[in-house]
């Protein structure tokens, strides 16, 4: 969202002060579900992944398919949440997986491959469209909702799998 937002802003032909403040709705959205993930989790259970999923899949479709402001803002919230509730839940269940003595290491390897996926993001697309034969700004995020999807295909199986799952335990410990 972060490197293509400017450029698809510029491709639907709108003002370049709305890319700064997608932006920052963005980053706004990552952090509000933090303030009440414990509610989120006991409210949603073991659909947690899955909605967040979801949430991620239909935002990304909304900033990919239509031109027009509001439908981005929907989409960069709904994006944003979904992340903002996922990362949280990726670390912490890291922590309880590792062994107490390896958790900072666990934590920091999941941390660094988060920031290398980042990073690489960029150059995979850039191979992607290459492939695909695509120069449209909307193909970022058009793939990345379908590999969203893919994933939350994946999570609806495996939901009562410890990591893509939330058990009962789980809504407990978030209270």
């Amino acid at each position: 969202v972060t490197f293509n937002t400017s450029f698809l802003i510029e491709q639907y032909k709108i003002k370049a002060e709305v890319s700064g403040f997608i932006i920052s709705l963005f980053f706004l959205a990552i952090m509000a579900p933090g303030l009440f993930l414990g509610r989120i989790i006991r409210t949603i259970r073991s659909y947690t992944n899955i909605i967040s999923l979801c949430a991620i899949v239909i935002g990304l479709l909304c900033v990919g398919i239509f031109h027009n402001v509001g439908m981005l803002t929907i989409g960069i919230i709904l994006a944003g949440l979904g992340y903002g509730i996922m990362q949280p839940l990726i670390y912490d269940k890291t922590a309880i997986i590792a062994p107490p003595n390896l958790a900072t290491k666990a934590l920091a390897i999941v941390m660094s491959a988060n920031y290398i996926a980042i990073i690489l993001c960029p150059f995979i697309l850039r191979l992607l469209q290459r492939i695909f034969h695509t120069h449209s700004q909307n193909f970022p995020f058009i793939s990345s909702a379908v590999v969203a999807a893919i994933m939350a295909i994946v999570a609806i199986v495996g939901r009562k799998n410890f990591v893509l799952g939330l058990d009962k335990s789980y809504y407990e410990q978030s209270k």
